[in-house]
């Protein structure tokens, strides 16, 4: 970036002056160097600051990790090769056309059904709008995603994301997924709802593995046969008015918000994994930061970022059915 290393005066909303040098500026906001030697380095979200003012006459010359594109930008952690081959090998064995087919499924069940950071009672009310029953939409889901599982595992990425999962989630990180992640899911949510998306998304992929907890999500599948799925509908049917008195929180909301979940998790896997078989494994990915992360690592990262938030919502949507 051509401001990189000037000194720079940032006024905040808060009153409060930064000086210093600037070290990086993303989509997240800016990184400030508090010395030359960028050893202390700020950030300031995007949207905090008033103004900022900047002198190009003596720049810092900066000796950066993020020029590496196989390293974190957060943590310096480098990618194994190991890893970087792995990813890159299975994704070569991705059937791509089946993996953009299921995408396609999953852009057309997030066009009927918003997700789950939306209010609960409008995606209902756009649902029968639409004609679209839950049943449905749960059914469709869980054939979508039970494809993609299948997909995955044919490939061999599934082996990847279990296997190399600890060194996956040193990689997770709001400045560390590749910014195509991002735009995705800008395509379904105005720009703060999409960072709140993907925040909470990564922060559920950084602290837990669901997908070794449920097995890629077939454990929780394995109890929604449609025919469980249909008999808990209609049951919630004659006591939705009774529960909508009782309590804020529903069972068919939590259902609902579960479906949703899925579907935007299951979208990102899909998205990603059809990105990289077509396009093949590139060097280099941006990311939401200020480096670039190795193409098939972000691709891997993503996925597994995608698919444990379809997880959360496999197992939030098993528990809503077996609750009486």
């Amino acid at each position: 970036m051509a401001d990189r290393g000037s000194r720079v005066h940032v006024n905040l909303r808060n009153g409060d002056v930064v000086d210093g040098w600037v070290y990086g500026e993303s989509l997240l906001g800016k990184y400030i160097a508090l010395d030359p030697n960028a050893e202390i380095i700020r950030f300031i979200p995007d949207g905090t600051w008033q103004s900022a003012h900047y002198d190009h006459s003596n720049p810092a010359r900066f000796n950066s990790i993020i020029d590496n594109q196989y390293t974190s930008p957060v943590r310096g952690i480098r990618a194994s090769e190991s890893l970087r081959n792995r990813a890159a090998n299975a994704l070569d064995k991705v059937d791509y056309n089946r993996v953009r087919r299921i995408h396609a499924k999953f852009e057309t069940l997030q066009d009927q059904f918003y997700g789950p950071y939306d209010s609960m009672a409008f995606q209902e009310h756009r649902l029968e709008d639409e004609q679209h029953t839950l049943l449905d939409v749960a059914l469709e889901l869980r054939s979508t995603y039970s494809e993609l599982v299948e997909e995955v595992r044919r490939s061999g990425l599934s082996d990847v994301l279990l296997e190399d999962a600890e060194e996956i989630q040193q990689f997770i990180s709001n400045e560390g997924l590749p910014i195509m992640d991002y735009w995705m899911l800008r395509e379904m949510r105005h720009r703060d709802e999409a960072f709140f998306l993907l925040e909470s998304m990564i922060y559920l992929a950084r602290h837990t593995n669901l997908l070794a907890e449920t097995n890629l999500g077939t454990y929780p599948l394995q109890g929604l046969d449609p025919g469980r799925i249909a008999r808990h509908i209609d049951e919630q049917e004659a006591e939705t008015q009774q529960e909508e008195e009782s309590s804020p929180w529903p069972k068919r909301l939590k259902m609902t918000a579960a479906i949703g979940k899925v579907a935007v998790g299951g979208s990102l896997a899909a998205a990603n994994i059809c990105a990289g078989a077509f396009a093949g494994v590139v060097s280099a990915l941006p990311t939401l930061g200020v480096g670039t992360v190795a193409g098939a690592v972000g691709v891997a990262t993503s996925t597994y970022t995608g698919l444990n938030a379809a997880c959360d919502g496999l197992k939030d949507l098993a528990t809503a059915i077996e609750s009486k």
